[in-house]
């Protein structure tokens, strides 16, 4: 029964509505500290939105600097997800010149303020991954949601 009922998703690219020019929306597959690092990416989006993702992070201070490299002056970094760091057992499989930092979110926040960002909102949220709402066994996270926005420089 339930294992198997139908789950509808919409099959639209998103600049199909007129609403999202091409320029304004990105995602791409492939290494975000390189595909977003890019010279041409400075300053270029008014928001990053990261979910499940700086838990991600080998280095996440280097994640950090390319969101603000990234953003405009006054943009904002909305972040959702737990800091679980997938990399806890990397030890066993990173060369010896790589590094894994697994760190607080009060790191983050320190960090984050240090580069530039001021924390307008946050809080924790109770977020299901990859569930069955309709199941008795639910795996859920207390994760961060939080919004940043990326100082002015001063003048």
């Amino acid at each position: 029964g339930d294992q198997c009922r139908p789950v509808h998703l919409p099959d639209v690219p998103a600049g199909a509505s007129g609403r999202i020019q091409p320029d304004q929306m990105s995602i791409c597959g492939g290494d975000f500290t390189q595909v977003y690092s890019r010279p041409e990416q400075a300053g270029q989006w008014d928001a990053v939105v990261t979910c499940f993702f700086m838990d991600t992070a080998h280095n996440f201070v280097r994640y950090i600097e390319v969101i603000r490299s990234c953003l405009r002056e006054g943009g904002v970094w909305i972040n959702l997800g737990p800091a679980l760091w997938h990399w806890a057992d990397s030890h066993q499989y990173l060369g010896p010149d790589e590094l894994s930092l697994e760190v607080s979110l009060e790191d983050i926040d320190r960090v984050s303020a240090a580069l530039g960002f001021e924390v307008e909102r946050t809080q924790t949220a109770k977020c299901h991954y990859t569930t069955n709402i309709k199941s008795m066994m639910h795996n859920v996270y207390d994760c961060d949601f939080s919004l940043r926005r990326k100082r002015k420089q001063q003048q």
